[in-house]
């Protein structure tokens, strides 16, 4: 059999007895069928993990796509100028400048909302005015007929 410290090192322990180099080359048996079973391992553990956090993969953005930039938890408008290099990575332009960022990051803004800014400019505020009657009744339980003015501005 093999020591511990055989098996730990793949070859035969040096030892004062004079030995010829090539039985110190590490051999590892065990080493194909190790990592088959580790590669299996990881890939159940993987998927468990996938299970119990309901992942689910991104769909990739399009170049000139309008997104949402995500940072330290305020969301800002911006576009998508092209893919990284690196995964799941997109180039990103903003009112701030240029940046890289994680797909997780971004929200795509839905198709026919453009940016804020844009929704803020091409939204017209038209002030109205209107007078409604409103009967209340005094503690004494007399019935009293107010009209009331309000303003009404057409924000929504």
């Amino acid at each position: 059999g093999q020591s511990p410290g055989e098996l730990l090192f793949g070859r035969k322990l040096r030892d004062n007895l004079p030995k010829h180099p090539k039985s110190y080359v590490p051999t590892w048996s065990y080493l194909p069928a190790f990592r088959k079973a580790e590669g299996l391992y990881k890939q159940k553990q993987c998927s468990y993990y996938n299970q119990r956090h309901r992942t689910r993969p991104l769909p990739p953005l399009e170049d000139d796509t309008s997104v949402w930039i995500s940072t330290n938890g305020k969301k800002k408008p911006g576009e998508v100028i092209q893919p990284a290099e690196e995964p799941r990575s997109y180039w990103v332009g903003s009112q701030h400048g240029q940046m890289r960022r994680n797909r997780r990051d971004l929200s795509a803004v839905p198709e026919g909302e453009g940016s804020q800014t844009e929704r803020e400019q091409t939204k017209e505020v038209v002030p109205t005015t209107q007078r409604s009657p409103i009967q209340t009744r005094s503690r004494s339980g007399i019935l009293i007929n107010r009209l009331y003015t309000r303003l009404i501005l057409d924000s929504c």
